[in-house]
Order: structure tokens, then C-alpha cells, then sequence
């Protein structure tokens, strides 16, 4: 199985979200690291525990909508490219498949040349 890019990315996405939702519950609302850790996975899980800490200053609050909005943003394309390999990978290809043949379709005066390798070129 090969790894795929965008999975990567969406993967990465959300580390990203959850360190920088922790580091920036610790500087603005002045929480302690479990707690701003706590609050920015409830956060990006939607689960809507509440605040940890009492109520967040409107820093705070502005802030919690834009860990909302990538955290969720980034959730939502990590599952899509996961469930498209899932299926992609039951129906045996067949998205791959239609993909390259798309690509294969908008090449307009292209030139395929053969055997200009390592034994080509001797000739």
C-alpha cells in the first residue's frame, strides 16, 4: 500500500490543529497544558463538553472558532481521502483507473518514445 499525499497532508492538518489549539489555549486563556490539550480535542471532535477553565475571553472565543473551523475542515478531508482509499481499494482500483484514463485522454500531440534507455542510446 502506498502512501498516499493527500492523506498525509490531512493527517498533518490535524496535528498541526491540535498543537497549535493547545499552544494557543496556553498563551491566550492562560490554561495549564492538560487542560488546553482537553479543551482543543473537545473542540475539534465537536463533542461540546463545555469549556475547561470557566468562561474563555472573547481572545479565547474567537480563537476556539477558527481551532473549529480547521480542526472540522480538516477532519472532513482526512475522511473523505481515507473512505475513497477504502473504497477504492474494495472496488479494486477503479477510481485510479478512470483517473489515469482522464489523464490519458487530454494529452493532445504528445510523442511516446520507446527504448531510449541504458541499451537505446547505445545504437
Amino acid at each position: 500500500m502506498t502512501p498516499d499525499p493527500r492523506l498525509r497532508a490531512g493527517l498533518a492538518l490535524l496535528f498541526s490543529v491540535i498543537v497549535v489549539g493547545t499552544g494557543g489555549y496556553v498563551l491566550i486563556e492562560d490554561m495549564a497544558f492538560v487542560d488546553a490539550f482537553y479543551m482543543t480535542a473537545i473542540t475539534v471532535s465537536t463533542v461540546g463538553f463545555g469549556e475547561v477553565g470557566g468562561e474563555l475571553g472573547d481572545g479565547g472565543k474567537v480563537f476556539t472558532v477558527g481551532v473549529i473551523i480547521f480542526g472540522m475542515g480538516g477532519a472532513l478531508y482526512t475522511a473523505a481521502v481515507g473512505i475513497e482509499r477504502g473504497v477504492d481499494r474494495l472496488l479494486g482500483g477503479v477510481g485510479k483507473q478512470r483517473r489515469m484514463e482522464g489523464q490519458i485522454e487530454q494529452l493532445k500531440g504528445h510523442i511516446v518514445l520507446c527504448g531510449f534507455g541504458r541499451v537505446g542510446s547505445k545504437a
